[in-house]
């Protein structure tokens, strides 16, 4: 539901916070996948809840590491089009990315840098 809101044209700004909510509440059931399409589409919608990101952030954390590059893409691009800084959260991206490196698509790589560029993130292992 969260990534189709997101392709809508018109922004429902009280559906907007009843997906948070409802995400927030079922966080714990979610796989990498999951989390990460939640944040790239409450983004893609410019949702901006600071508990709602603190919570996606803390509940990809442990997720990261299994996590594949699109939903690594996802997460970083999520944070960064908001503006949301959270170097824990962009460590482990880039930690989890490094050994996955030949499987990143063009689009992930330059999805994946935009996302650090704008924060003006630096990892050296990545560069």
């Amino acid at each position: 539901m969260s990534w189709a809101s997101s392709r809508l044209e018109f922004k429902h700004t009280p559906l907007l916070h009843a997906l948070s909510a409802e995400a927030l509440r079922k966080l714990h059931e979610m796989d990498s996948m999951n989390v990460s399409n939640t944040a790239w589409a409450l983004a893609k919608r410019g949702l901006y809840d600071e508990p709602f990101r603190e919570a996606i952030a803390s509940a990809a954390l442990p997720l990261l590491r299994a996590a594949g590059p699109q939903e690594l893409v996802n997460t970083a691009w999520s944070f960064s089009a908001l503006a949301i800084a959270h170097d824990p959260l962009f460590t482990s991206i880039a930690s989890s990315a490094i050994p996955q490196m030949a499987q990143f698509a063009k689009q992930h790589i330059s999805n994946t840098s935009w996302a650090m560029a704008l924060l003006e993130y630096l990892f050296p292992p990545l560069m």
